[in-house]
């Protein structure tokens, strides 16, 4: 099963020490850590008290297989209204001067 990095880490349980960025696959290949260390990161139960990974989608696995199948995108020309506000329908307060 692959997990996604959702939260930035350093994997101290590593060899080489694995720096973890936003959006990498865990565990790096070549590295099989404990099932209680990613479950730590899962959960949060750690020492950081911080989840760092999440399960990753099937999908994204084997999209990121599939680098080079890459598609173009496409622009669509999109009509954007300006935003509007109502105006409150109800009496103003108005300021009662003192003479």
């Amino acid at each position: 099963m692959g997990y996604k990095v959702i939260r930035s880490f350093k994997d101290l349980n590593d060899p080489q020490k694995h720096d973890y960025v936003v959006g990498d696959s865990f565990p790096r290949e070549g590295h099989d850590p404990s099932e209680e260390f990613i479950s730590s990161l899962l959960t949060g139960y750690n020492s950081a008290g911080s989840i760092f990974i999440a399960v990753a989608d099937e999908q994204e696995v084997n999209d990121e297989e599939k680098v080079d199948e890459k598609t173009p995108e496409t622009s669509e020309d999109v009509q954007e209204e300006p935003a509007t506000t109502e105006k409150s329908k109800g009496k103003r307060a108005s300021k009662k001067v003192e003479d």
